[in-house]
């Protein structure tokens, strides 16, 4: 869920939030943001965004696109949209609230809120520490391997606390923790999960009382139900494919929030911001640099990296059908959160024009390649599923002009056109090769990648 490297709700006391005020006013750069996202409504990367921009005391909310393809419904600032692992960051800040507490303490092992992997694995209960899962340098894997999603396009709704605790009993890590930082879904979801047993809750019922709940957010958690103004933007995949929402169970803190740009401009001018109390202490101590940057990864404090210029704090996030970025920078009194409904690494490379627009840099907006303008009868030819191998078949669909192709198991990929017959990733170096050799349906795809050529006889 996360890739950028270059630069049950609750009704609470609200702490902190004097200086923050809805901007009345046009925001400043509208046209020149205007301008930056232009490119990626018109070359179908986005179905709909909405951004917060949050500078000295004032917050302005951007809203781009229609919340589905099918409807010229447009966002608000109460579209609710998935924010994926942007949630890291509200779950090392539970940490560092837990911390400021007395709760826990950062180097407490895993042993300590696991007591059965004292007996059943020792190495692994003892290594561990709270902030090496808030760091992702535990050593322990991207994702438990006994996450077999009954429904890919909802990889993590039937993954609950049993088999969890029943991964982390048997797991043994490749490194000692501490020596290597390995971004890791796993880690912090089972943060989340132990932080909420802590507290004698689950994730989402603390999330909403210590982080939630104080800074107003009341459009957002792990479920958002129906209101009076609130709308839903409908997840896309790449190609603006229609997708489908995550739930999450036992590693909901590693990506399970969802918010809107109202909320999420609430929690950055906290950031800029921090509130008295437990609270702001909690803020600070997860703003803190406490790992330094390396060759293989940025510096980072709890949960947020840290941009190559020591001061900027951001994270990102991706599910099946949404695509976000924050940017926080306090030296320039100044923050930024992009929203989307369609899951695409374009949101990173969008967000983080804006916010070099934001620091007074020169951006010129994105010019796309023009696609190829194919025949939508000989599209149609290519339409199918082909058996790749034993287990795996390739489905392919189109949707006007774009494809999108599924293995078995994995999540839908947009691919494009170098002609009618060949297809590429832009994610991985792999192409896909339609034999048209005879008229009406293809018959066969050739799957292309690191040098191996692999065929696949249509089955349907």
């Amino acid at each position: 869920m996360n890739h950028f490297s270059r630069i049950g709700l609750f009704v609470g006391f609200t702490l902190g939030l004097c200086q923050l005020s809805w901007a009345q006013e046009t925001f400043p750069q509208k046209a020149e943001v205007d301008a930056l996202v232009q490119p990626y409504l018109d070359n179908g990367e986005m179905q709909s965004l909405s951004i917060a921009v949050v500078s000295k005391g004032k917050t302005w909310t951007l809203h781009y696109g229609t919340l589905d393809g099918a409807s010229e419904v447009v966002p608000s600032d109460r579209t609710v949209y998935e924010i994926g692992s942007i949630s890291k960051v509200f779950t090392s800040l539970l940490l560092s609230r837990a911390v400021v507490d007395g709760q826990v303490t950062l180097d407490q092992t895993l042993d300590s809120l696991l007591p059965s992997l004292l007996e059943k694995n020792p190495k692994v209960g003892a290594g561990i520490t709270l902030q090496h899962l808030s760091q992702h340098t535990s050593g322990l894997p991207r994702l438990p391997f006994n996450l077999i999603p009954k429904d890919p396009d909802d990889p993590y709704a039937d993954y609950g606390r049993v088999e969890l605790l029943k991964f982390m009993e048997s797991v043994k890590t490749q490194r000692k923790a501490g020596e290597k930082h390995e971004y890791s879904n796993l880690a912090v979801g089972l943060l989340g999960d132990l932080l909420g047993q802590r507290a004698a809750g689950d994730y989402g019922s603390v999330l909403a009382k210590q982080v939630l709940g104080p800074l107003a957010m009341s459009d957002s958690g792990l479920s958002v139900e129906d209101a009076e103004g609130r709308s839903f933007a409908l997840p896309h995949g790449s190609g603006l494919f229609p997708n489908h929402a995550w739930h999450f169970q036992a590693l909901a803190g590693a990506g399970g929030i969802r918010s809107t740009a109202r909320d999420m401009g609430k929690f950055v001018e906290a950031w800029l911001h921090p509130p008295e109390g437990q609270l702001g202490e909690a803020m600070e101590l997860s703003w803190k640099e406490s790992l330094a940057a390396t060759d293989d990864h940025p510096a980072m404090g709890l949960g947020w990296m840290i941009a190559g210029d020591g001061e900027t704090r951001w994270h990102n996030g991706m599910t099946g059908g949404y695509q976000s970025i924050m940017f926080v920078n306090r030296e320039r009194d100044m923050g930024l959160v992009l929203l989307s409904n369609t899951s695409d690494s374009q949101g990173d490379v969008l967000g983080g024009q804006i916010m070099r627009l934001l620091n007074d840099e020169e951006v010129a907006p994105t010019e796309f390649e023009a696609g190829l303008e194919l025949d939508p009868e000989d599209l149609q030819r290519l339409v199918g599923r082909y058996q790749l191998n034993r287990s795996t078949v390739i489905e392919v669909e189109v949707r006007g002009q774009n494809m999108q192709v599924r293995l078995s198991g994995q999540m839908a990929q947009r691919v494009y056109p170098e002609d009618l017959m060949i297809w590429k990733y832009r994610v991985v170096k792999a192409k896909l090769i339609f034999n048209l050799d005879k008229p009406g349906p293809s018959m066969q795809v050739t799957f292309q990648q690191n040098w191996r050529w692999t065929k696949a006889p249509r089955i349907r």
